[in-house]
């Protein structure tokens, strides 16, 4: 499957990346990464391209990830309506954003779109290793509450 990502919306709901974050969009790539392994899933990010020196816009390519940085007159949700309406396969193709704007824009061009928290969730569960919360058995928590009392 194909998916186009409203890049900062996603990052936005996820709660591993801060939008405050300096190297935001380096963690949401290496995030992606890690859940692509063993599919056959091609990635396009779309950033906001804010910034004096990227005037015309970028875009870079590491493995089944794609980032793509709007120009600075352009939008991400304008760049995201322009790839729909552009696309010929629209049935592989899948549009991720929580952006009422952006998602009824796919679905007026007949493609599928689900909504980050959707896209999180469902899609992309966790890898093994990435809990939400560490846990203890319960000899360890005796002994924890042991040293503190």
């Amino acid at each position: 499957m194909n998916y186009i990502i409203d890049a900062y919306n996603l990052i936005g709901k996820l709660h591993c990346i801060s939008l405050q974050d300096t190297d935001k969009e380096e963690r949401l790539e290496a995030w992606i990464q890690q859940r692509l392994e063993g599919r056959n899933d091609k990635i396009l990010l779309i950033f906001d391209g804010y910034g004096d020196l990227n005037l015309f816009g970028s875009q870079y390519k590491k493995g089944a990830v794609t980032s793509r940085f709007t120009a600075t007159d352009e939008t991400a949700d304008d760049y995201i309506a322009w790839r729909c309406s552009s696309i010929l396969n629209k049935s592989t193709l899948i549009v991720v954003s929580s952006d009422s704007k952006v998602m009824s824009e796919a679905r007026s061009q007949r493609i599928r779109s689900i909504s980050s928290e959707e896209f999180i969730a469902s899609f992309y569960p966790k890898i093994k290793n990435e809990s939400a919360e560490p846990t203890l058995t319960d000899r360890e928590l005796d002994s924890w509450i042991e040293a503190f009392t």
